[in-house]
């Protein structure tokens, strides 16, 4: 009975613990992401470096697709693996040399993924919202259609939105950032 009481215990912790860490992520990439608005930081030190991030982040994903589904090639997983690392290092090494401190280097790689995970959260929400809509209209669900054409309205203008802010965000030449002179 002790024993049940214990696992229940360290559960509720480790969920709790999750969402402490969550929080604190969501703060530092919101402080970030302010940061780089005012050019104090640099989020994307370039196209690339954007391109680097979101890559990183769909290989993290396609690497826990497989993980989670058993793939009988674990090589396959394994190199997806590395891929993965290689590129979430590579991102971060971008961030702590246009930043020159570790400080600001944090910050910016909490926004930057943030972004590129948000971005795909709200082209996905349009994109899914849409089909539903077209399928609920196929079967004369006027209603439910109209409830999720709506979703994919709000998906829509949330990828636009942060497409815009991502833009602004993208430093030319972060040589030229105000705190690093």
């Amino acid at each position: 009975m002790i024993g049940l009481l214990s696992s229940a215990n360290q559960s509720d912790t480790l969920i709790g613990l999750l969402w402490l860490l969550g929080v604190a992520g969501l703060i530092l990439a919101i402080s970030g992401s302010v940061l780089g608005y005012q050019r104090k930081i640099v989020v994307y030190d370039s196209k690339t470096d954007l391109t680097v991030t979101s890559a990183s982040i769909i290989s993290w994903a396609c690497t826990g697709i497989a993980f989670g589904s058993r793939v009988e090639a674990r090589f396959a997983v394994w190199l997806l693996l590395m891929l993965s690392v290689v590129l979430t290092i590579n991102s971060i090494t971008r961030s702590a040399r246009a930043n020159k401190t570790a400080w600001k280097a944090t910050l910016s790689v909490f926004a930057k993924h943030t972004f590129v995970i948000l971005i795909a959260f709200f082209g996905l929400i349009a994109v899914f919202g849409t089909f539903a809509a077209v399928e609920d209209a196929k079967k004369k669900q006027y209603k439910q259609a109209a409830a999720d054409a709506a979703l994919a309205a709000v998906g829509a203008a949330g990828f636009i939105s942060l497409r815009k802010l991502i833009s602004q965000l993208i430093t030319k030449n972060p040589s030229i950032n105000p705190d690093n002179q």
